[in-house]
C-alpha cells in the first residue's frame, strides 16, 4: 500500500506540467497516466482516477465515486479550557482574635497575640488556657457561643466563605472605636467617642452618641442614634441617623446613601 500511495504522489506532482501534455510512468509497482482527461493510477487490480467529474476508486468487489460537489472543507479550532476551583478560605488566628475582642470588648486590643488571647480567656472563661493558640481560641469561641455572644463560625465551601460576627452591646466609655473586620454584624453602644470603620459589608447599629463617624469601607449598612460628623470615603454605604440630629457630612466616595431615619 505504501508503494501505491507513492505512485499517487508522483502523479499529483506531474500535474504541475501543461494540461495538454500526456505522461505515462511505468514501474514494477504500477503505472501513472497524466493527461487532459485527468490522472489515472493503476496498481494490480486497483485503480484511482481523478478528473473534472470527481474521484473514483475501483478494486475487486468495491467501487467508490466522489463528486466535486460532495467535497466540503471545514476548519476546526481546538480550545483548551482550564477551570480553577476557588480555594476554600478561613480566618487567620489574628482575625479570629480580633472578632472575639470586638464581640467581647467592642474594639480590637493591642499587644502580642498570646497576651490578647490570655486576656480574652480571663474575661470569658475565667482562667488561662493551655494548648496551642488555635485550641485556646476555639475554646473561647465555644464559651461565648454558649451564652449567645459570639458569632456564627466560618462557613467554608469550594464556592465561597462567609463570616458574620454577632457582637453583644458594649459601652465604649467615650473611647474611640476602630473596626477592621469585614462582615461584622451587631450593636455597639457609644458614649461620645469617634468611630472609624475600615471594614466592608457590615451591619451595625450604634446606640448612644458618636462625635465623628468615618467609613472607609464599602457596602456597609450603618444606623446611628446621634452623630456630629459623618465622613464617607468608600462606596455603596447606607448610613442613617436619628431625625433629631443634623450632622455635618463629607461624602468623597460613590453611590452612598446618607440620610436621617
Amino acid at each position: 500500500m505504501r508503494k501505491y500511495f507513492l505512485l499517487l504522489v508522483l502523479g499529483m506532482m506531474a500535474t504541475a506540467q501543461p494540461s495538454h501534455a500526456q505522461f505515462n510512468i511505468q514501474s514494477p509497482d504500477g503505472s501513472v497516466s497524466i493527461g487532459p482527461n485527468g490522472i489515472n493510477v493503476q496498481q494490480g487490480n486497483q485503480s484511482v482516477r481523478m478528473n473534472g467529474s470527481g474521484i473514483s476508486v475501483d478494486k475487486p468487489g468495491e467501487s467508490v465515486r466522489i463528486k466535486p460537489t460532495s467535497i466540503k472543507t471545514t476548519k476546526s479550532k481546538t480550545v483548551t479550557t482550564t477551570v480553577k476551583s476557588p480555594a476554600a478560605s478561613a480566618l487567620t488566628l489574628a482575625q479570629r482574635v480580633e472578632a472575639l475582642e470586638i464581640a467581647t470588648h467592642g474594639k480590637v486590643s493591642t499587644g502580642s497575640l498570646i497576651s490578647r488571647v490570655q486576656k480574652l480567656e480571663m474575661d470569658t472563661i475565667g482562667s488561662a488556657g493551655i494548648g496551642t493558640l488555635a485550641v485556646r481560641i476555639t475554646k473561647i469561641e465555644n464559651s461565648l457561643g454558649n451564652v449567645g455572644n459570639v458569632p456564627e463560625r466560618v462557613v467554608v465551601s469550594t464556592k465561597s466563605a462567609s463570616v458574620k460576627s454577632h457582637a453583644v452591646s458594649s459601652s465604649t466609655g467615650g473611647k474611640d472605636i476602630t473596626l477592621n473586620n469585614s462582615n461584622y454584624e451587631g450593636t455597639i453602644a457609644c458614649s461620645g467617642g469617634n468611630v472609624t470603620l475600615n471594614a466592608s459589608h457590615c451591619e451595625i447599629k450604634f446606640t448612644g452618641h458618636i462625635n465623628s463617624l468615618v467609613i472607609n469601607g464599602s457596602g456597609n449598612d450603618i444606623a446611628c442614634d446621634t452623630v456630629n460628623h459623618v465622613a464617607v470615603n468608600g462606596s455603596s454605604n447606607d448610613v442613617k441617623w436619628s431625625r433629631a440630629v443634623n450632622p455635618s457630612i463629607a461624602d468623597s466616595g460613590s453611590a452612598n446613601t446618607l440620610e436621617s431615619q
